[in-house]
């Protein structure tokens, strides 16, 4: 249903980047990631500050285990909004599933400046800590 309305809403304004990202979150909950990753590129095409869009895309590629891409996109959603600490945790995951540690613990440590209250940030930071051998820190973030 839901898809279904937002592809009626580009239908009726094929320049509506909210309904290509609409579409494209129905699309990720659904696991059709190509389907969103479309969506999400017209959204950018059409709004080039669009940070959900890049994010949400990043996220998409992310799930493929397009994790280049997904980097590139978080670092242009980071770009964009400089404290969004959502975009540098969720490139510091990809930066951990890539086995790029340092970058992985860089991008937590900022997710934590700008949101200490944020436990999954340290939780992560700690795993990766972990994986590098420096069981101290790791025990001190988890």
């Amino acid at each position: 249903m839901a898809v279904t309305d937002c592809t009626e809403a580009i239908s009726l304004d094929s320049k509506n980047a909210v309904a290509y990202c609409g579409r494209a979150f129905f699309n990720i909950m659904k696991g059709e990631f190509d389907r969103a990753i479309t969506d999400y590129t017209e959204a950018i095409c059409l709004d080039l500050q669009n940070v959900e869009a890049y994010s949400r895309r990043a996220y998409a590629f992310g799930k493929k285990g397009e994790f280049d891409k997904a980097i590139t996109d978080y670092t242009e959603a980071i770009r964009l909004a400089p404290k969004c600490s959502g975009a540098y945790y969720n490139r510091g995951l990809t930066y951990s599933k890539k086995d790029c540690l340092n970058d992985a613990i860089a991008d937590f440590t900022e997710s934590i400046r700008l949101a200490p209250e944020d436990a999954e940030a340290y939780y992560s930071r700690g795993v990766v800590y972990g994986k590098k051998g420096d069981l101290d820190k790791a025990l001190e973030d988890l």
